[in-house]
């Protein structure tokens, strides 16, 4: 896997309510691709696509609800210039999105560092993405898929 060549400086910030339609719209169609992508066979009819971004929509919900850490990246000079966002707690990373333009460009780790994730040397995720995949087969051991409760 390739490291980043330069590190971009950004601004890790706690979640605005003006922040939340970039959370949830960011997720839902993020996490939908990837889960259509790896299950193809379970969403070959629009309905079931639908109801799959409704659930993912849900654990956004669920997540507000019980107060997991979110952590939002932006660009320092202005705060409303989102670069992506993370969230996790204990030993589980849930999501983290980063848009196109700004990744391999280490934010990622500034994120996850941010939410206390980065020292731990077995993480968990909740959501399978293609990337968690290539991630988890490339770490055997370090990354597992627990799901989502």
């Amino acid at each position: 896997m390739e490291t980043p060549t330069d590190v971009l400086t950004v601004q890790v910030r706690p979640v605005r309510d003006t922040d939340w339609a970039f959370i949830y719209d960011t997720f839902v169609k993020s996490a939908s691709i990837g889960q259509v992508k790896l299950r193809p066979e379970l969403y070959k009819r629009g309905r079931a696509v639908s109801r799959l971004q409704k659930a993912l929509a849900y654990r956004i919900d669920v997540l507000r609800g019980r107060k997991a850490p979110f952590a939002l990246a932006c660009d320092p000079t202005d705060p409303d210039l989102l670069m992506g966002w993370a969230s996790g707690e204990g030993t589980v990373l849930h999501y983290i999105y980063i848009k196109t333009a700004y990744r391999r460009q280490g934010i990622a780790r500034q994120l996850v560092g941010t939410l206390g994730l980065a020292s731990q040397s077995n993480l968990s995720y909740s959501v399978r993405t293609l990337t968690s995949e290539v991630i988890a087969e490339a770490h055997p051991g370090q990354l597992t898929y627990i799901g989502f409760d």
